[in-house]
């Protein structure tokens, strides 16, 4: 069984996830992308079931730029939280809030994130205050491994918690947008930052407008029917949201 596997021999396009473990589906997703400010649907965009949230989101908000030029902020759930969406939505100018997926915390060993890691010096210093230089193991994905020396390691008094195993010193590997992750988790303990979260709220809203117009099933077979239906349900709802803030 491939993740892009045929479920349909009548919509080739369809494909299959699950919204958790126990609740598989088949078809496509909606994605919509609301503008705080008009509270208004700004995008829409269906794409297979398959297909990550995350991949999407550029998409939409390339479309909301056209409309919005001063769009600078987006909100959305942990699957729009990735570093590489932050990083390709950076380049457009737009912010994301959103919670990032978190690293379950090892309490009898020292992970990635008690190191101390300096992107543009490519160094990094573990938590007993030893530092280390980067080697490039990608260049065009620009990943870096920092190691110390087993030397140093074995004379650490942390080594216990941070090394076990002495055959050789400790190393680290950064991810590809490993410097846009670290900055979101270090920003999302923030209070203040949780609090502006809220904001994303009114978006459940537009979602759940849409599904009460039909955007709960496609009316038609095939990717370019769904996207075409999923337009001409937001603009119903735009025009119901227009016609009900003149009616006030």
């Amino acid at each position: 069984m491939t993740a892009n596997r045929i479920v349909s021999f009548t919509d080739l396009e369809a494909r299959q996830s699950r919204k958790s473990r126990s609740r598989p589906f088949k078809g496509y997703k909606l994605h919509v992308l609301g503008d705080a400010v008009s509270g208004m649907i700004a995008a829409v965009c269906v794409a297979p079931a398959n297909v990550h949230d995350s991949k999407v989101c550029p998409r939409l908000a390339r479309r909301a730029k056209t409309l919005r030029r001063d769009l600078d902020r987006l909100f959305g759930d942990t699957a729009y939280g990735g570093s590489r969406t932050r990083y390709l939505l950076s380049g457009m100018g737009v912010g994301v809030v959103a919670p990032v997926q978190l690293v379950p915390e090892r309490l009898d060993r020292l992970d990635k994130a008690d190191f101390t890691i300096d992107f543009d010096a490519h160094t990094a210093m573990c938590p007993a205050g030893e530092m280390a230089t980067s080697t490039t193991v990608s260049r065009s994905t620009l990943v870096r491994r920092f190691y110390w020396p087993v030397a140093v390691c074995r004379a650490c008094p942390m080594q216990a918690a941070c090394l076990p195993n002495t055959k050789r010193g400790r190393r680290i590997e950064t991810e590809v947008y490993e410097q846009q992750l670290q900055e979101a988790r270090s920003r999302w303990e923030d209070p203040e930052y949780r609090l502006l979260y809220r904001r994303r709220a009114p978006g459940e809203r537009l979602i759940n407008s849409s599904v009460r117009h039909g955007a709960r099933r496609a009316a038609s077979w095939g990717l370019r029917a769904a996207n075409l239906q999923a337009h001409l349900i937001a603009c119903v709802v735009d025009l119901k949201l227009l016609a009900v803030a003149k009616a006030a």
